[in-house]
C-alpha cells in the first residue's frame, strides 16, 4: 500500500505547514500543534500548554496521514507515481478536498494543462486570495506532474506564531 514517502512527501508538508512543538491557536480559533495538527485530524487533542518533540510531531503527522489522509488519496487517484501521490496527499492534507478537486479528474484524463489550472485555483483562505497557497499550489503541480521538488525544504520549526 503507497505511503506518502518519509524522504520527500512528509519533508514537503512539514515545510508548508511549519512544525510548532508548542500548542497554539490557528487563525480559525482551533487549538493547533506540531505540522498543523488540531483534534480534528484525530491523532492527538491540542490544548493550552501542551509541549511535543520534534520527533512526537513527525510519528503524529505521519499517523494523521496514514489514517486520514492516504486511504482518500489512494480511491481518488488510484494508482500513480510516488510523486503524483506525494503531492496529492499535500493538497489533501491543506484543503480536505481531494473528493472534489476538478485537477483530479484531469489528471486521470492526462490533461497535465488542467491539472495546473484546476489546482492553481485552491489558492483562498476565509476567501480571501492568499499569495502562500499559490505558491505552494504551483509546488504541488510540479511535485505531481513532474517530479519537481523544490531545492533545499526548510522546515520552519519552534514556537507558536
Amino acid at each position: 500500500m503507497q505511503t506518502t514517502s518519509e524522504d520527500k512527501g512528509v519533508p514537503f508538508i512539514e515545510a508548508h505547514e511549519g512544525v510548532v512543538l508548542t500548542a497554539y491557536r490557528c487563525p480559525a480559533g482551533k487549538w493547533t500543534i506540531g505540522a498543523g495538527l488540531t483534534a480534528a485530524s484525530g491523532v492527538v487533542t491540542p490544548r493550552a500548554g501542551m509541549k511535543i518533540t520534534r520527533a512526537e510531531a513527525s510519528r503524529l503527522l505521519k499517523l494523521a496521514l496514514a489514517r486520514n489522509y492516504e486511504p482518500a488519496v489512494r480511491q481518488a487517484m488510484g494508482a500513480v507515481p510516488q510523486h503524483a501521490f506525494d503531492g496529492a496527499v499535500s493538497f489533501h492534507f491543506n484543503t480536505g478536498a481531494i473528493a472534489r478537486a476538478s485537477w483530479v479528474g484531469s489528471y486521470k484524463a492526462r490533461d497535465w494543462t488542467g491539472v495546473r489550472s484546476r489546482l492553481a485555483l485552491w489558492n483562498k483562505g476565509g476567501g480571501r486570495v492568499l499569495p502562500g497557497l499559490g505558491g505552494r499550489r504551483r509546488e504541488e503541480a510540479g511535485v505531481i506532474l513532474l517530479d519537481k521538488w523544490p531545492a533545499g525544504l526548510r522546515v520552519a520549526s519552534g514556537l507558536a506564531p
